[in-house]
């Protein structure tokens, strides 16, 4: 299991973002919150928490109320317009992993189950 999750206990980051994320209702709050440099980019901290990053942007998306697969899209556009993206990663509006690193889908994925076992809807 990466850090990013094991290290998540009941006070932690992530946990407390999570509640926040329950409290607001503007999807826009929501992407200046995880958008490059807002203060839950945690890459920007260093790339150690890259992982970190993402497994909070699923965890507090899902939080938010968000489906899956917007998610995981939206995951796709802001890699392409960071100009990061491969070719072979695909596109936002295409099949998984919808033009983000599949790493970093996968890191989502596991904040996503997360944020379900901590906040059952």
């Amino acid at each position: 299991m990466p850090e990013s999750q094991a290290s998540c206990t009941k006070d932690s980051e992530v946990d407390k973002n999570i509640r926040e994320a329950r409290n607001h209702y503007n999807p826009f709050w929501f992407y200046d919150q995880v958008r490059n440099k807002g203060p839950w980019d945690y890459k920007q901290q260093g790339a150690q928490y890259q992982d970190l990053g993402n497994f909070n942007y699923g965890a507090t998306g899902a939080a938010f109320g968000f489906p899956d697969t917007i998610l995981y899209r939206m995951a796709g556009w802001a890699q392409r317009q960071a100009g990061t993206s491969k070719p072979a990663w695909g596109h936002p509006l295409g099949s998984s992993p919808y033009g983000d690193d599949p790493d970093d889908q996968e890191q989502i994925r596991h904040g996503i189950e997360y944020a379900r076992c901590r906040c059952p809807s």
